[in-house]
């Protein structure tokens, strides 16, 4: 309603500057034309000040965002992202992926990849990890370049994974099953598709700790020892995200 009002006192505004110009021109007005003139400039700033006004007290403002990380979809991981909006530079979210394995029950995922075919082939890679974040924005909030800080938990049980640079040989030749617990940043930036959509690229790091046990063979065995100690996983990003909108109302 106070928008309306101030529309309204805009065009009323408008409607006299127009009359007192027309007035002055076609009639011998007793008001020199400097004071009109005058007079004319001061109502044009005040219409365009209440119409700056009245646009900056309703605007529409990312609610959540809703997405999905390509990267996790990538390695059969199906993912959800949610993320708030908390300031005009800040952001709160939650990552959470979940790849059962053939042998998880009701809870076996189609097998897209191709270590996931039968239990004849000794490679094995299913995990479940949860991410909270939170982000800070230098342009604003969704938008531009941020700056992360990430938590992680994740449980894991994979075998015969050949992971590059010769990191984690044990993986290599046993089952390893256990939990990570990790902390870590990474930087990235968001671009506007729509005006709904954003597509987000990021990169980081975790650091944490590992507990983990060692099996002999990919689908059961005999437990052959522990494998605890300090871990680091690069992270990487490439996400899209939809946003729910609400209208923001500011009061003045």
């Amino acid at each position: 309603m106070r928008n309306w009002v101030k529309i309204t006192m805009c065009c009323l505004a408008a409607l006299t500057v127009g009359t007192i110009s027309a007035y002055s021109q076609n009639n011998d007005c007793n008001c020199p034309s400097v004071a009109v003139e005058k007079y004319r400039a001061e109502i044009l700033g005040l219409a365009n000040s209440m119409q700056e006004s009245a646009s900056e007290q309703c605007r529409d403002t990312t609610f959540m965002a809703v997405g999905i990380n390509l990267l996790w979809a990538g390695i059969a991981t199906p993912n959800l992202n949610f993320e708030f909006p908390v300031s005009d530079h800040f952001s709160v979210g939650l990552y959470a992926g979940l790849k059962p394995g053939p042998d998880a029950g009701v809870l076996s995922w189609p097998r897209w990849s191709p270590f996931d075919k039968d239990r004849e082939n000794p490679v094995k890679w299913a995990h479940l990890a949860v991410l909270p974040y939170a982000r800070w924005w230098s342009n604003e909030t969704f938008d531009g370049f941020f700056v992360e800080g990430d938590l992680m938990y994740a449980h894991y049980n994979i075998a015969s994974i050949q992971m590059p640079f010769g990191i984690y040989p044990n993986i290599a030749k046993y089952r390893m099953q256990g939990d990570f617990y990790g902390i870590g940043a990474s930087v990235g930036y968001s671009i506007w598709l729509t005006r709904h959509l954003n597509l987000v690229l990021s990169a980081g790091a975790l650091g944490g700790y590992r507990y983990a046990t060692l099996y002999e063979c990919p689908w059961c065995g005999t437990e052959i020892g522990k494998s605890n100690g300090l871990s680091v996983a690069p992270k990487l990003d490439v996400s899209i995200a939809y946003h729910i909108f609400r209208t923001k109302h500011s009061e003045k």
